[in-house]
């Protein structure tokens, strides 16, 4: 199995045993693509070395289900994970960002929710934004995952909040 196409923009392949297929987005940052595969790890490839820089593994059954967001001033690239089949489980990670092979790759810090979390996340001036299926919308501190604030939206969350004006649009909102 090879990664391809990924970026729109540059093309390589990659051995990614025993990796099936990925789960949500690639997120592209000075050439290396972070990503979530379907065997509980999430990865750091270096696009341009074609190498395997970064792979960290996740408890058993956690998937990876949207792209990861990046912050550059932090050096973070932060991901959502759910497990398969449990619904009272989300957590959110921030990974440093990677600038060689590193085999002791880990979590700087990791927020859990009570629910899955489904939505990517984003990182905005210092901020993270993450919906869930608890029915809240997020803010945290990017630095340590603090929660700085959260409010109720009444429903599951099924959508990523937007860049520029962080609403959420109601018909990703779940009825249940």
């Amino acid at each position: 199995t090879s990664l391809t196409d990924v970026t729109g923009v540059q093309t390589c392949a990659l051995p990614i045993w025993p990796v099936q297929f990925f789960f949500g987005g690639s997120r592209l940052h000075d050439n290396v693509i972070y990503i979530g595969g379907n065997n509980a790890c999430f990865y750091a490839f270096n696009v341009s070395l074609k190498k395997l820089w970064g792979r960290y593994n996740l408890p058993q059954g956690t998937m990876i289900p949207s792209s990861a967001d990046v912050s550059e001033s932090y050096g973070l690239v932060i991901f959502s994970s759910t497990k398969f089949g449990v619904e009272k489980e989300g957590q959110l990670y921030a990974f440093p960002l990677l600038k060689s092979q590193n085999r002791g790759w880990g979590a700087k810090w990791v927020f859990s929710t009570p629910q899955k979390m489904e939505t990517a996340p984003v990182i905005e001036g210092g901020r993270v934004l993450i919906g869930n299926n608890d029915g809240n919308l997020y803010c945290l501190n990017v630095a340590n995952g603090g929660v700085l604030w959260k409010s109720s939206l009444g429903r599951a969350v099924h959508c990523t909040p937007d860049r520029k004006s962080t609403r959420l649009n109601s018909s990703h909102v779940s009825q249940s």
